[in-house]
């Protein structure tokens, strides 16, 4: 056999013997983290729950406040989560990848599905996401840093940002604008129509000392009960006083006072 077969065997040899290797610290990560979701979700086992993690353990998870810095701040969540649902969490895992950059770490990436009974309504999460480090120390496995998140559902499938929800929330708002703007101008229309109809006489009104005419803006000489009809809402019927009766109208005797 030549050197060259022969190099070229060592180095199958060698890739077979890493893949080997690779292949068991896949086994023992998932082995593990099987092992916390077990512990901590099925069984609420806080004290065997913390056993599995790294003293210099950080996390985030879903909640507003939960951000953890050190392992005592997650401690105090892990404890608080438990109290608040302490009934079993059954939980099936959608996707999962596991990978391994150096012999000492792994990082594992899964999707679940979990539920549970609080205060007697079930309760689901879909598509919880949760993605994990973990640290061999001393030949053991430890979690040393976890992210947990939900996907909003205000963002689309096809969407890093709820631009569709944005655009649906702008139809609404313009809708209720263009129903404002309208009343708001049906609402002006009838006050200038109002405004229209609504005839009053104001200022100084140029009256003849005679015959009593009336001058328009136009120089126009306007008999006082024409000027006074066209400028505003008043009507007239002739009548006669009674001066006027017994000067034009003698015979007549048209009042009372004159029999």
């Amino acid at each position: 056999m030549s050197i060259v077969k022969i190099k070229k065997c060592i180095n199958i040899l060698k890739f077979k013997i890493f893949k080997k290797k690779e292949n068991s610290i896949h086994d023992e990560l998932y082995s593990v983290f099987i092992k916390y979701l077990n512990t901590y979700f099925c069984k609420r086992d806080l004290e065997n729950t913390l056993k599995l993690f790294s003293p210099q353990l950080t996390g985030f998870g879903t909640g507003v406040d939960e951000v953890a810095y050190n392992a005592d701040d997650l401690q105090k969540l892990y404890e608080r989560d438990i109290r608040q649902a302490p009934n079993t969490i059954d939980y099936t895992i959608r996707t999962i990848k596991i990978d391994s950059p150096l012999k000492n770490a792994g990082v594992i990436s899964c999707e679940l599905n979990i539920q549970t009974t609080i205060l007697e309504q079930r309760v689901n999460f879909n598509t919880l996401r949760l993605s994990v480090f973990l640290k061999r120390e001393a030949n053991k496995w430890l979690l040393e840093h976890m992210h947990i998140s939900l996907p909003t559902m205000a963002h689309g499938g096809d969407e890093a940002y709820p631009v569709k929800e944005l655009e649906k929330r702008n139809k609404i708002l313009q809708r209720l604008v263009d129903e404002k703007t309208k009343t708001l101008k049906d609402a002006n229309q009838k006050i200038e129509k109002a405004l229209k109809e609504i005839k009053t006489l104001r200022g100084i009104i140029p009256i003849c000392s005679h015959c009593k005419k009336i001058r328009d803006d136009s120089e126009i000489w306007h008999a006082i009960e024409v000027y006074i009809r066209d400028h505003s809402d008043a009507e007239f019927s002739h009548s006669i006083c009674p001066e006027c009766a017994r000067k034009y109208y003698p015979d007549m005797k048209i009042y009372d006072e004159d029999q």
